[in-house]
């Protein structure tokens, strides 16, 4: 019997496997409009058409990226915008892949990130709708992340520094980055090597100018969005939240403060986690303090939902196990659509970061719950 239903299981983890295949082309192919952003801008440079920072030009649709991400796109510049779609489409599905491998390899139960996966069909669908990065640049910093060398470490800033502010994720790295200065000047090495192709778009500007001009379009977004979109109800972490409640204060303040705050809150709980624990908290922590927390930034908080019911299920907590679906359908599962107006009330309160926060507490308090029962049975 319990062959059997292994048997099931695995044909239902490949049924949904190849859904979510199927989904993600279509979805791609069908809309990407973020990733024609990225196409847009290899095209610039590969043909020598203009610079790739010009929002009077390209307006919302304007490149918004750092520099030194740009010769990753650059390949699939040289193909039309079906074909470089379909790519991109390969690229979030084996990106997915590789973020399920890596979890499972690391322990996590196959049942679990199969129900995780499920109750995170909104967020893989609005991530390839959109045709975004944060996916492919979680499964690259998990594939480096236990590098401890040199140029895994440098893979592991540039991807995380793809969104801007994920680099808060790279938190638990600073200690190795510390003690290794000469580091320091090698990475501003790569990425200013990185930013050759853009610096070049710009008729050879020096580093300190496509800085700005970056910084500048990035900062654009609500003046062709407008401050409904960009402070509306799709921008869910707790930065925009504060900038709602509190008009005239600025997103990017409220995302360093926060982010002091909470990184001197959990660096001091994390101690008796795991090294993976801890930095699938970092990067929930990257999320709920980016000023532009969109929907699909929200599937860095993927790795953190599966250990919070994995930690609650081992604990024998009832209570646990129930606020950690709490958060994950917090997080997953309530918007406009699936709630109406109740729903889009809790998203102007920012409710997929509080629901991170609650898995974040669930991965402490389970540690917790498991300790005590330890030293009770001593």
């Amino acid at each position: 019997m319990e062959i059997k239903n292994r048997k099931w299981w695995k044909a239902i983890y490949v049924v949904t496997a190849i859904l979510g295949v199927v989904v993600a082309f279509r979805n791609t192919l069908g809309q990407g409009q973020d990733f024609e952003v990225f196409w847009k801008a290899s095209r610039y440079i590969i043909g020598a058409d203009g610079p790739i920072y010009h929002h009077g030009r390209d307006g919302a649709s304007s490149f918004k990226y750092p520099p030194w991400i740009v010769p990753a796109f650059l390949p699939l510049g040289l193909i039309s915008l079906f074909w470089a779609k379909a790519a991109w489409a390969v690229v979030q599905s084996l990106s997915f892949s590789y973020v399920i491998f890596f979890l499972f390899k690391r322990g996590y139960t196959p049942r679990i990130l199969w129900a995780s996966s499920l109750a995170f069909a909104g967020i893989w669908i609005v991530h390839t709708l959109d045709g975004q990065v944060a996916l492919p640049m979680l499964a690259l910093s998990m594939l480096v992340f236990d590098r401890k060398g040199f140029w895994g470490q440098a893979t592991l800033v540039w991807a995380l520094s793809t969104k801007g502010a994920s680099l808060y994720a790279a938190a638990p790295r600073v200690g190795v980055w510390i003690k290794k200065p000469h580091w320091w000047i090698a990475m501003a090495g790569v990425l200013l090597v990185l930013s050759i192709p853009a610096m070049r778009a710009h008729e050879w500007i020096g580093p300190v100018p496509i800085l700005q001009k970056w910084l500048k379009t990035a900062a654009s977004g609500e003046q062709y969005l407008g401050a409904g979109v960009v402070a509306g109800r799709s921008n869910q972490g707790f930065p925009m939240m504060l900038r709602r409640w509190i008009p005239g204060s600025s997103e990017w303040m409220w995302s360093l403060v926060l982010f002091g705050m909470f990184a001197a809150i959990w660096s001091r709980l994390t101690e008796r986690l795991n090294e993976y624990e801890e930095w699938f908290g970092w990067l929930a922590i990257s999320v709920i303090c980016h000023p532009l927390a969109w929907f699909h930034s929200f599937v860095l908080v993927f790795p953190l939902s599966v250990a919070a019911v994995q930690r609650a299920i081992a604990a024998k907590n009832n209570r646990l196990l129930l606020v950690s679906g709490l958060g994950v359908v917090m997080v997953a599962m309530v918007t406009e659509k699936t709630c109406g107006q109740w729903g889009n009330q809790l998203e102007m309160l920012s409710i997929k970061s509080w629901g991170a926060l609650l898995l974040l507490g669930v991965i402490f308090f389970a540690q917790k719950s498991k300790t005590s029962r330890k030293r009770r049975r001593a």
